[in-house]
């Protein structure tokens, strides 16, 4: 689940977007985590390209809940991937 929001106090709008997140808890289903982690990263450049700047769909992106991932996770690799996802590789 992505929302937008717009800060009232900037001049030009001052978005950002949060999103929340609770990936499969059984360890022997990695795959579906994995999936399921891709599934939030097209919707975070769904929601970005809908409501960042069109130049180059800047706009802060905060994502939390519960990964139950291990920070060595295959999960947690592609979260942290040092790319931006305004345009994924996959």
């Amino acid at each position: 689940m992505f929302c937008c929001f717009r800060a009232k106090d900037q001049p030009n709008g001052g978005k950002f977007i949060v999103g929340n997140v609770h990936l499969e808890s059984d360890p022997h289903y990695d795959y579906v985590k994995m999936a399921q982690s891709l599934y939030l990263l097209d919707g975070a450049v769904e929601i970005i390209q809908h409501f960042g700047e069109k130049e180059e769909y800047r706009i802060p992106l905060i994502v939390g809940g519960d990964f139950n991932s291990r920070p060595s996770s295959s999960v947690q690799s592609l979260l942290h991937y040092d790319e931006s996802i305004a345009e994924p590789s996959w």
